[in-house]
């Protein structure tokens, strides 16, 4: 994605390029090169030089597509990341509870382990719901996107 990105973004028109041969390995650097090294000053160049501007706002959609999709394919790996968590923290208060049933203290005890769970599982579902809203707002701008390529 970066790359991709950077591909969009043009060179400053006073850029120089040296194409330097060092020890029969061609090198690319902003800086000249040594005096046992050929130098050769590239042409100046435009990542976009000969890109009509349809092609240039294509490339921009692309990119932005691109972008959506990594954004939802995260947002799905982080659901998956906080169900697992609740399911391990709500798994290690049941055996909690497993060990309380022996007394009134015990009793006590259950029944605070069992306001916990409920905390741990109300905190999980607030975060899973804001992290699948966004998900679907991705979703949705991606269609909108894909929309805009019929226009």
């Amino acid at each position: 994605m970066f790359c991709i990105a950077i591909l969009l973004v043009p060179v400053g028109l006073h850029a120089e390029i040296y194409q330097c041969v060092n020890q029969g390995k061609m090198v690319f650097s902003d800086q000249p090169c040594g005096d046992s090294q050929k130098t050769v000053i590239l042409n100046e160049t435009s990542t976009m030089q000969g890109m009509s501007e349809d092609k240039i706002q294509q490339a921009g959609k692309h990119t932005k597509e691109v972008l959506l999709k990594d954004q939802i394919k995260r947002g799905q790996e982080k659901i998956k990341v906080l169900r697992k968590q609740m399911k391990n923290e709500i798994a290690y208060l049941r055996y909690k509870k497993l060990h309380s049933r022996n007394n009134l203290a015990g009793a006590t005890w259950e029944e605070s382990i069992s306001t916990e769970m409920e905390a741990v599982t109300s905190k999980y579902k607030i975060q899973i719901d804001l992290k699948q809203d966004e998900v679907r707002q991705y979703r949705e701008e991606l269609k909108e996107l894909k929309n805009s390529y019929t226009d």
